[in-house]
């Protein structure tokens, strides 16, 4: 016996939900008045609206195509969502505050970060003239209490690179590659970054500015 199953047309799949997206000039309004906006994205707006300049160019949108798709995702929204999610917020209310779907969430979020990465003004480029130097040594400086960090131009990092185990024929221990404190193999990197936009940018976001 064959069975057939018949459906009608639009019973298919579920209808598009379009949401209501965030009105941001307001929600910035708002938080500014309140002297919550440093504190939800660990920037202030001064140095929100800053870093959107380097960005906006890559996160503008199509708004014809936008617009079949409920309305475009602005760039302020798209940096508002990368933002408050690195700040620790949870996508599931973030996607309530902004408007969007999940879906749209993360597809913002990686187009932001990645934004970010390729931005030329955020690059960090170690000092190498007197200037450069002074610049980083003031960075420092300015951000530090009471002036506490004098003649430095930048700050030692680390971070473990996990790796798969490496075979005998390409190390003659394996094991000084395995890390006791992560428990797993890798590769230590060290690194110092010097004092830039982007080091700035960091320690706002950690409440330092």
């Amino acid at each position: 016996m064959v069975g057939l199953l018949l459906c009608l047309p639009g019973e298919l799949r579920n209808p598009s939900i379009f949401e209501q997206r965030l009105h941001w000039d307001r929600y910035c309004q708002k938080h500014q008045n309140r002297g919550t906006f440093a504190r939800r994205l660990r920037m202030r707006r001064e140095s929100f609206d800053k870093l959107l300049s380097f960005l906006v160019d890559d996160l503008l949108v199509n708004e014809t195509q936008a617009t079949r798709r409920g309305g475009s995702i602005i760039p302020e929204l798209c940096l508002y969502c990368t933002l408050r999610y690195s700040a620790g917020g949870s996508y599931l209310d973030i996607t309530d505050i902004a408007g969007i779907s999940r879906s749209s969430f993360y597809r913002v979020l990686w187009k932001t970060i990645t934004a970010l990465c390729k931005c030329p003004q955020l690059k960090i480029r170690f000092p190498r003239t007197q200037q450069e130097i002074k610049t980083a040594i003031d960075g420092f400086a300015g951000i530090s209490d009471g002036v506490a960090i004098q003649n430095c131009v930048g700050v030692a990092d680390g971070y473990l690179m996990r790796i798969r185990v490496p075979t005998k024929k390409e190390t003659g221990n394996i094991r000084s590659f395995f890390s006791g404190h992560y428990q797993c193999y890798g590769v230590n990197i060290q690194a110092v970054p010097p004092f830039s936009v982007h080091l700035l940018c960091l320690c706002r976001s950690r409440g330092f500015g």
